[in-house]
């Protein structure tokens, strides 16, 4: 299983590698249909840094995000065939992300 640890030193490319360690390099694969495709926060908010990558399924061609926990290594994935709300199962519809600390936002 791929390490919280390896993740926080490892290079961006070696994201590929983690598909193996997780087990999901038979069905999915690393895009870069936005930039970048990759993006690393706090996301859970439990103090470790977290890596969401840019993913297809590679049956259907479907895009989406892959979630990795750095703390634990438990991996989410949305869309990329797995429905999420309105977001539905394919993200193709996406443009552009951002990180976007708290309090960082003005409204206008």
């Amino acid at each position: 299983m791929v390490c919280a640890a390896a993740i926080a030193q490892s290079n961006p490319t070696d994201f590929k590698t983690w598909l193996i360690d997780l087990k999901i390099d038979k069905q999915y694969a690393i895009t870069r249909f936005l930039n970048p495709y990759f993006l690393v926060a706090d996301f859970n908010g439990d103090g470790t840094e977290d890596y969401a990558v840019l993913i297809f399924q590679k049956k259907t061609m479907k895009k989406g995000i892959l979630i990795v926990d750095g703390h634990n290594s438990k991996y989410f994935i949305l869309g990329a065939g797995n429905a999420l709300g309105n977001g539905g199962d394919d993200f193709k519809w996406a443009g552009g992300w951002n990180i976007y600390k708290k309090n960082m936002l003005t409204f206008l």
